[in-house]
């Protein structure tokens, strides 16, 4: 199975065999790369559409967007009255 137009069969086989060689915490740690690199780029793209968004309004964004708007929203709860409770003392 070819998966990329531009490159040959026999590089792609050797790709493939190269990555199943490395250690398991070489793979995680590209894996962790990879998954901060796409953030980063949702991130500016973001950035790019709500030019007024605030730091919170970005953190807020994404969190809804992978926990979901109810767990988000006990979260960020949670982690104001944290706030708010430390501030008092």
């Amino acid at each position: 199975m070819q998966l990329l137009d531009d490159t040959s069969a026999d590089i792609q086989r050797l790709r493939a065999a190269r990555l199943r060689d490395l250690p398991s915490w070489r793979k995680i740690e590209m894996f962790t790369s990879l998954c901060a690199s796409a953030y980063r780029l949702a991130e500016v793209g973001y950035r790019e559409r709500h030019p007024d968004a605030t730091s919170v309004d970005i953190e807020r964004h994404f969190a809804t967007a992978r926990l979901g708007p109810e767990l988000t929203e006990k979260l960020f709860r949670l982690r104001d009255e944290r706030a708010n409770a430390s501030r008092s003392v």
